[in-house]
C-alpha cells in the first residue's frame, strides 16, 4: 500500500508505480494510483525489490529506490522527486499477501 502525493499535499492519480527486481521487467507488476493517489502490489514474496515511479520506457529519468520486503511484515519505500510533468511526489508503500502485510 502506499500513496502518491504532489508537493502541495494533493493526491497524484494515475501515476504509474513499478515493482522489479534487478533487470527483470518480463515479471515485474505495475499498477496506478487511484484518484486519492493510493496503490497497492499483492502477493509479493520476501526479496530485494526495485519500485519506480513512470514507465518502463522512460526508466532513464524515473525516480526508484531500492526496498527489502521481510518474510514476516512489511515494506516502506518514500521518494522526494522533481518529475516535471507533476512536480515533487512522495511515494511510500506496503507491500500485502492475500490482503496481510508480508
Amino acid at each position: 500500500m502506499g500513496r502518491v502525493l504532489s508537493t502541495n499535499d494533493a493526491p497524484v492519480a494515475n501515476e504509474q508505480v513499478n515493482l522489479f527486481k534487478g533487470f527483470d521487467f518480463f515479471n515485474a507488476k505495475t499498477t496506478f494510483t487511484d484518484a486519492e493517489g493510493k496503490f497497492a502490489f499483492a502477493a509479493v514474496a520476501p526479496d530485494t525489490y526495485q519500485v519506480s515511479l513512470g514507465k518502463f520506457e522512460s526508466m532513464g529519468g524515473s525516480t526508484q529506490q531500492s526496498v527489502s520486503v521481510p518474510a514476516d511484515g512489511t515494506a516502506t519505500v518514500d521518494f522526494r522527486t522533481e518529475a516535471a510533468a507533476t512536480g515533487t511526489v512522495s511515494v511510500s508503500g506496503a507491500v500485502t499477501a492475500g490482503g496481510k502485510p508480508v
